[in-house]
């Protein structure tokens, strides 16, 4: 047996400084320049956190036996995902979950998700005024609750619609993170507390999924929502997902993609407007398109994949892709001990100048004929935990931001960039990207 080793360095001051840092990148790069790889964060109320950055530690924990984890979130995160999610299951368990969620992300569903997606974006741009300053932030999340509530759930009525996506917001908004955090504050207190406002908003759309799930188990002929799939998935006992799973696996969906895929989508609409020679790249890219945007060509654009690969190094939807320890392990040396949650960093791991060289400018031109290693770029994660949902959210950025970008004309309002901060559960552009529409280049359908 290995002789232990002390945690590696690190702040006194762990994660909860980095989360409400002014700059939360420089706080964290000026961290690891002062303690270098790996590094150990202090964590309140748990074990300490021990994150690495450069591609040995990534692999090291991307490769190593699954069962050596278990998820790094904590216990009362199950209150809002629900203990059957991917998020919290582990070993054969997270195995079987991911095998029936992974078919409705690929091949010929994903090509179906196309239209609608288009659809939505261009239904949520026909409000927009000409001269009218807005936040693109604000239309992105609109646009991708609309997609998920369409692609995801089966829902096309547009009044069911509206009270999905009402519902949804509800719910997201009533939720309060000390909840997950402190036990005792998941008391109904005579329904006037935190917790009894999220249950009755949860309930509502527990409610509206589980008559969804009715109506599919009835009949779901034709349809290729990913409900309709997940009714249909089976394990290699021939058993489905009961209703209560098949709520907590289509939640999570929505926890996972709704704020991250909007945030990303903000994201890249700012870098291409900041880049006057990316964005005129890339409207010559999408221009011979025409209005109708086929997306069986948008989605094998090469210069649009490369704004939005290089948007996501820039801005990782995972910024920490997170693993917990059931047993020792050792990274880089450091004999780590069960219970210590360990962290892929890829915020850092995408500027290692070594790999990506001027790190901090955006250069598409970087993801055109060149890949990357998994273990140099994992925006959505890595290894068994990587994000199931990783191609539809690919595939969502590039068809909404052609089609808003080859419909429209915008401009920025700042001329400082934004800054990169906490947003509920993910990081996002502060203010949102205030833009202004100066005109349209096809008349709205």
């Amino acid at each position: 047996m290995a002789p232990s080793t002390p945690l590696p360095p690190g702040p006194r001051l762990g994660l909860s400084r980095i989360l409400h840092a002014r700059d939360p990148l420089f706080d964290v790069a000026a961290l690891a320049q002062q303690y270098g790889d790996p590094m150990t964060l202090p964590m309140i109320g748990a074990s300490p956190m021990v994150l690495t950055w450069e591609p040995a530690g990534v692999e090291a924990i991307f490769k190593e036996d699954p069962d050596t984890f278990v998820p790094a979130l904590p216990e009362g995160a199950a209150v809002i995902a629900g203990e059957a999610s991917v998020f919290m299951t582990a070993g054969e368990r997270h195995k079987r979950v991911r095998k029936m969620l992974m078919p409705s992300f690929h091949g010929e569903r994903m090509r179906a998700y196309g239209t609608l997606m288009r659809d939505a974006a261009l239904r949520t741009a026909a409000a927009w005024e000409v001269g009218r300053p807005f936040r693109f932030l604000d239309a992105t999340q609109a646009v991708t609750l609309d997609v998920i509530i369409e692609a995801i759930f089966g829902v096309s009525d547009t009044e069911r619609m509206r009270r999905f996506h009402a519902q949804i917001v509800a719910a997201i908004a009533s939720f309060n993170p000390l909840v997950m955090v402190f036990a005792a504050l998941r008391h109904d207190f005579m329904g006037l507390g935190p917790w009894a406002r999220f249950r009755r908003d949860y309930d509502a759309i527990r409610a509206m999924v589980f008559e969804e799930i009715a109506a599919r188990r009835a009949d779901s002929a034709g349809r290729t929502d990913v409900l309709s799939m997940l009714v249909a998935a089976r394990d290699e006992q021939g058993e489905g997902f009961a209703d209560q799973e098949m709520f907590e696996q289509l939640f999570t969906l929505v926890l996972a993609g709704h704020e991250t895929g909007a945030a990303s989508i903000a994201w890249a609409c700012d870098l291409v407007h900041r880049h006057p020679a990316v964005l005129a790249r890339l409207r010559d890219e999408l221009g011979p398109l025409g209005p109708e945007l086929d997306p069986a060509v948008v989605t094998r654009l090469p210069f649009l994949e490369a704004v939005c690969l290089e948007t996501l190094r820039l801005y990782p939807p995972i910024a920490i892709a997170t693993r917990k320890l059931r047993r020792p392990f050792t990274l880089r040396g450091h004999a780590l001990p069960a219970g210590t949650t360990l962290g892929a960093l890829a915020m850092l791991a995408h500027r290692r100048p070594e790999v990506f060289p001027e790190p901090d400018v955006f250069r598409p031109e970087r993801f055109v004929g060149r890949t990357y290693s998994p273990f140099e770029y994992f925006p959505f994660g890595g290894g068994n935990r990587r994000c199931v949902g990783a191609a539809f959210a690919l595939y969502e950025m590039k068809m909404l931001l052609a089609t808003m970008l080859a419909h429209h004309r915008l401009e920025l309002r700042e001329d400082t960039p934004p800054r990169n901060v906490v947003r509920a559960a993910t990081f996002g552009p502060e203010g949102g990207v205030p833009v202004v529409l100066t005109s349209r280049v096809f008349a709205p359908s």
